[in-house]
């Protein structure tokens, strides 16, 4: 049981065994042979943000179950909008593998911040980019081709007399 139902939406469930009622939340096991797992994944899109808890519950068992104490379990998700999607903000994880998603580094809003730098350098120190006017192109290429995998550092100006930001970009590839 959903804590607050209206909070997500259901998008998928996938039982490796039985059937799942949406509108219910019931899941129905036919059989459990010897010590066979089953698993039931549901994956949810939060439409509001705070505090919930989902409960589940076993509520019948065929034979008897000899442990009800291990017959509830419950989760707590705290669901909070991301600073990531505030203008002038960098979301620090990006996968530049030509999926068509999350290709680029995303600077939220670049076209408000004609005159921002954004400098970006490897562990060593080495500088891997420096754009004025950032333009949300950059793919996690340097000078000799892709780069690998792993944490870059960035200094960033937006260009409109706020305080300079400093963080880390993970490429994930």
């Amino acid at each position: 049981v959903i804590s607050d139902p209206e909070a997500f939406i259901l998008e998928t469930n996938l039982p490796s065994k039985g059937n799942f009622d949406i509108d219910t939340g019931i899941w129905s096991i036919p059989e459990l042979v010897g010590e066979e797992v089953v698993t039931l994944e549901i994956q949810v899109t939060a439409v509001q943000t705070g505090t919930f808890t989902n409960t589940a519950t076993l509520t019948q068992s065929l034979p008897s179950d000899f442990e009800p104490a291990n017959n509830t379990s419950v989760v707590t998700v705290e669901v909070a909008v991301s600073p990531c999607q505030d203008c002038g903000t960098i979301c620090n994880l990006f996968s530049p593998n030509g999926d068509g998603v999350n290709d680029v580094l995303v600077l939220n809003c670049a076209e408000l911040y004609p005159n921002s730098r954004l400098e970006v350098y490897d562990r060593y120190g080495n500088s891997v980019l420096e754009e004025r006017g950032y333009e949300n192109n950059w793919d996690g290429t340097g000078n000799n081709g892709a780069l690998p995998r792993g944490t870059y550092f960035y200094i960033l100006d937006l260009g409109d007399g706020s305080e300079v930001v400093k963080g880390w970009i993970q490429i994930i590839r």
